[in-house]
Formats: structure tokens, sequence, C-alpha cells
């Protein structure tokens, strides 16, 4: 799976690192910010799916 990391200042939050991965069932591209990313860590495969599924 190819993943891209996006990274673009903001002038009161600070940098924010998006990691945008293809939608293997839709055209949309599924955006995580930084706290999702890590939410996703610790999260099961299947949960992951269903997490990725619920847009």
């Amino acid at each position: 799976t190819q993943r891209l990391v996006l990274e673009f200042g903001h002038p009161e939050v600070g940098l924010f690192r998006y990691l945008v991965a293809p939608d293997p069932l839709s055209p949309r591209v599924l955006v995580l910010p930084p706290w999702e990313e890590e939410r996703k860590e610790e999260e099961s495969e299947v949960q992951r799916k269903k997490h990725h599924f619920g847009w």
C-alpha cells in the first residue's frame, strides 16, 4: 500500500502531518490527523478496516 505524508504549518497549532492512503473501495482519499494516526496504531486490522469503511 502506497502512503503519502503531507505536512503543512498552521499559525496557531503548528506543524500538521497527515497520512494519506488510497481507499480501495472508493475514489476518496483517507486523511488522518496525527491523533487518528496514533489511535490507528493501537487498533487491530479488523477494527482499522471497520473505521476505514465507516466513511
